[in-house]
């Protein structure tokens, strides 16, 4: 990294508690905790970034990526929630399997998949929506980074693909095409004028 770049490293929280572990759900706001194997991602996140000068650690006020951001930091790096990192509203659809809401509403269900970048569950929001408030808060965030700096974002899967779109400057309606498996970390360098987005590193617990 050359001394003025910014570096940013986008990691996704840890495997969460969830009803079922072999369904899939919407997932949202609802705040779950971590697994134990999400805890241990968690502690191997701690070691990914032991060799790394980290001046700060942002995070999701949601549990899962408290205790992600908490291990992380290990004491040594200071944390701070920001709010607007939280995970995709899913209104009415929170915690619902998703073959549930593709059996009982086919049509709200296909039209999330035709329009995922507007589409709003009921008293939810848009991934549009999603993505104005979380790009906001990670302009802030860069905004207050001193030149040289590496700082840590810990956030969801949907707010990280929001992120990346807009880094990348790929169509949001594309964000699923995105992988963002438990415990992952992006990097992302700004050179002055445009970002880098490096490889994805999977965690491999």
């Amino acid at each position: 990294m050359k001394n003025r770049d910014k570096r940013i490293y986008l990691v996704r929280h840890g495997q969460v508690h969830l009803p079922d572990l072999q369904q899939n759900y919407y997932l949202g706001q609802t705040d779950v905790p971590l697994t134990e194997r999400g805890i241990r991602q968690a502690v191997w996140l701690q070691q990914f970034f032991a060799d790394k000068k980290i001046a700060a650690i942002y995070h999701s006020p949601l549990r899962r990526c408290c205790e992600t951001a908490e291990r992380c930091a290990d004491g040594r790096i200071p944390c701070m929630v920001i709010d607007d990192l939280r995970e995709i509203n899913m209104g009415q659809w929170e915690m619902i399997p998703i073959e549930s809401i593709r059996a009982t509403q086919p049509e709200a269900y296909r039209l999330r998949g035709e329009q995922i970048d507007t589409f709003c569950p009921p008293d939810g929001e848009s991934f549009a929506q999603c993505q104005q408030r979380s790009v906001a808060a990670f302009q802030q965030i860069v905004e207050q980074m001193v030149p040289g700096s590496a700082v840590v974002i810990v956030a969801h899967a949907g707010v990280n693909r929001c992120l990346l779109s807009w880094v990348s400057g790929q169509p949001l309606k594309q964000l699923l095409s995105i992988p963002q498996p438990y415990g992952c970390v992006t990097t992302l360098i700004w050179q002055g004028q445009n970002w880098q987005v490096g490889p994805l590193v999977h965690c491999p617990v």
